[in-house]
C-alpha cells in the first residue's frame, strides 16, 4: 500500500481501504457458501455409508445367528 502524502484526504484513503475490505468480504461470504454446500453433501453421504455399514453388520450377524 503506498503510503499516504500529506495532501492526500483521508476520506479518499479510508474510502479506497473501505473499497478494498467490502471486495474481500464478498469473496469470502462466496467461499462460505460453498463450503457450506460441500459439509451438507458429505454429511449426506456419511449418513448413506454408516446406514450401508449398519444393514451390513446386521445381515453379518444374521447369517452367523442361523
Amino acid at each position: 500500500m503506498a503510503k499516504r502524502q500529506k495532501e492526500d484526504d483521508p476520506v479518499v484513503d479510508i474510502r479506497e481501504r473501505l473499497i478494498k475490505l467490502e471486495t474481500r468480504l464478498d469473496g469470502m461470504e462466496k467461499t462460505l457458501a460453498d463450503f457450506k454446500k460441500r459439509i451438507e453433501t458429505l454429511d449426506s453421504r456419511l449418513w448413506w455409508l454408516l446406514g450401508g455399514i449398519i444393514i451390513s453388520i446386521l445381515v453379518a450377524l444374521l447369517q452367523f445367528a442361523h
